[in-house]
């Protein structure tokens, strides 16, 4: 099987990618991702394209089960591995308030101390929250075209950081993997107990823009992207 990990822009795709590829590796289940590793060293493909399916296939045909992350829309190559029943994927949101603070720290971050990753140079180039109006809007069109294709399972990020145990249930039971639950806990407890480690996450928080954002600029965000809070199911708080 290929397993995609996408997701909208600092909602978690890295880790729920981070947690497939550890229970592939405790399960036992045959896996071609050190293979995948040694050619995508950060494990993300940006598009899949025909070069890319192709190696996916060889890859999983010939050495067994990859997880790959991407922040890819169902293109053709993608909605035919899932038409195959070859791939199966999970998307992961967040509230895209939530999401432009993420997106900003990691930028700060990515300029402070050099940009050592494809992604801390795509993030470094964003100084301000109006900046990332236009490629968040572009990361959305992708959200409603897996939404409006339907064959994959949506992953709430404020679900995954409350209860991360329950979440990953629902992905296992989605790859009919259910028999590796047992192995959730220790997964878990290991993955919070390197949090502080981990490069791309940030705070963590909940509802962070309620704090950091002062009212006028909550009115001024949602002005701009009310249909993208409301499209992915979140709750708009300024009255204008």
């Amino acid at each position: 099987m290929i397993i995609v990990s996408s997701g909208f822009p600092k909602s978690a795709s890295t880790l729920l990618f981070l947690y497939t590829e550890e229970i592939l590796r405790q399960s036992g289940i045959r896996s071609a991702q050190t293979n995948f590793r040694k050619k995508y060293p950060e494990g993300f493909i940006n598009r899949f394209g025909f070069l890319n399916t192709s190696y996916l296939l060889f890859l999983n045909l010939f050495s067994g089960s990859v997880v790959v992350k991407t922040h890819s829309g169902p293109d053709f190559f993608l909605r035919m591995l899932i038409r195959m029943k070859i791939a199966k994927v999970y998307y992961s949101v967040r509230d895209p308030r939530d999401v432009i603070l993420s997106a900003l720290d990691h930028s700060s971050k990515a300029r402070t101390k050099g940009a050592q990753t494809p992604a801390d140079k795509s993030f470094a180039i964003y100084m301000t929250k109006e900046d990332l109006y236009t490629p968040l809007k572009m990361h959305f069109s992708r959200y409603l075209a897996w939404n409006a294709f339907g064959a994959y399972l949506e992953v709430r990020y404020e679900n995954l950081l409350t209860n991360p145990e329950n979440e990953l249930k629902k992905v296992l039971q989605f790859l009919g993997l259910n028999q590796f639950e047992k192995l959730l806990p220790e997964i878990v407890d290991s993955f919070a107990r390197k949090k502080s480690e981990t490069k791309n996450f940030n705070k963590g928080e909940l509802s962070r823009f309620e704090k950091e954002f002062s009212s006028d600029e909550i009115i001024q965000i949602e002005n701009e992207i009310n249909f993208m809070i409301s499209g992915m199911g979140y709750q708009l708080k300024s009255t204008k």
